[in-house]
C-alpha cells in the first residue's frame, strides 16, 4: 500500500537552509580580516624584499669597490712592470757608474747642411740620472752638448762621457777621433738668372779643409755644362715653355770627400729673370 508523500513544513525549510546562511555569514564577516592579513602579508614582503634590496646594494656596492679597487692595482701593477721593464736595475746602475757607459760611439752626420759629430750611447740612462758631455778639439774645450760642429781635416777631437745623478758623477768613458776628411757642402743662397735665352746658375759652395773642388754633371738635360773648376751651370737654348730645371752635380774635394747635390731650377712665367734655384 502506498504511503502519502508527507508534506515538507515551512520550519522544515527554515532549517534546511539556515546552516547555509550560516556557512555564508563567516564568509562575509571574515573577509576584512582576509584583507587586513593580505596587507600585513604584503607589508611583511615589502620589508623583506627592502632588506634583501639593501642588503644587495651594499654587497654589489662593495664588490664594485673591491673590484674596481683590484682594476686599479692591476692597472698600477701593470704599470709598474712597464716601468721596472724600460728602467735600469741597480745592479747596471751600478756598473755605469763604476766603468762608464758601454756601448757609445761617434758618427759623422748632416744636419741643416752642415757636418757634425754626434754621440750615439745605446746605453739605458737609469732613473735619475743624466749623460754629461765634455768635448775637446786638438785638447782645447769644445762644447758640452751630445754634437759638435767646426772641424776640418786634421783636427783630433774627443768627447768625455760622464753619468751624473745630481750630486755625483761616475766612471768616464772618452771616445775620441781624428778628423781625415770633411766633405764639401752646398750653402743658402743659390741664385740664377736668364738672359734671353741663355741661363747661367752659380753654385755656392764651401770646404771646411780648403781643399780644391771639382764639378762635374750627373743628371741634366742635353745642352746643360757645368765648369769643371768654378762649378758655375750653363743653359745656351732653354726652351719658351720651360718650367723647371732639374740637375745632380757630382762635387769632389780631391781627398776621398764627395757629394752628389740634386737641385732645381724654377722659372716664372711673369718675371723671366726672377728665378729661384733651391735642393731638391
Amino acid at each position: 500500500m502506498t504511503q502519502p508523500k508527507r508534506p515538507i513544513s515551512r520550519s522544515s525549510t527554515h532549517i534546511e537552509f539556515a546552516p547555509l546562511i550560516l556557512d555564508l555569514e563567516p564568509e562575509i564577516k571574515e573577509e576584512p580580516k582576509k584583507k587586513r592579513g593580505s596587507a600585513k602579508l604584503f607589508s611583511t614582503i615589502v620589508g623583506i624584499v627592502i632588506v634583501i634590496g639593501t642588503v644587495g646594494y651594499w654587497v654589489f656596492k662593495n664588490d664594485n669597490i673591491e673590484s674596481k679597487t683590484k682594476k686599479e692595482a692591476h692597472a698600477k701593477k701593470s704599470t709598474a712592470l712597464i716601468i721596472s721593464d724600460t728602467s735600469v736595475s741597480p745592479d747596471e746602475k751600478k756598473r755605469v757608474f763604476t766603468h762608464g757607459v758601454k756601448n757609445a760611439k761617434l758618427m759623422l752626420e748632416s744636419l741643416n747642411g752642415q757636418d757634425i759629430i754626434k754621440v750615439f750611447i745605446q746605453d739605458k740612462v737609469p732613473e735619475g740620472t743624466t749623460f754629461v758631455y765634455e768635448w775637446t778639439k786638438n785638447n782645447e774645450p769644445f762644447g758640452k752638448d751630445d754634437s759638435v760642429r767646426g772641424f776640418k781635416r786634421g783636427d783630433s777631437v774627443a768627447v768625455k762621457i760622464l753619468l751624473f745623478d745630481g750630486g755625483n758623477y761616475g766612471s768616464a768613458k772618452i771616445l775620441e777621433t781624428e778628423i781625415k776628411n770633411t766633405p764639401p757642402r752646398v750653402v743658402e743662397g743659390q741664385s740664377a738668372t736668364l738672359d734671353g735665352k741663355q741661363l747661367t746658375y752659380h753654385l755656392k759652395v764651401v770646404d771646411a779643409d780648403g781643399d780644391t773642388l771639382t764639378y762635374s754633371l750627373v743628371e741634366g738635360p742635353p745642352g746643360v755644362t757645368v765648369d769643371q773648376k768654378s762649378g758655375v751651370i750653363t743653359w745656351l737654348n732653354v726652351p719658351e715653355d720651360q718650367q723647371k730645371l732639374d740637375l745632380k752635380i757630382k762635387i769632389n774635394d780631391g781627398h776621398n770627400g764627395e757629394i752628389i747635390y740634386p737641385a732645381t731650377v724654377n722659372f716664372s712665367k711673369v718675371e723671366k729673370e726672377k728665378l729661384t734655384a733651391k735642393s731638391k
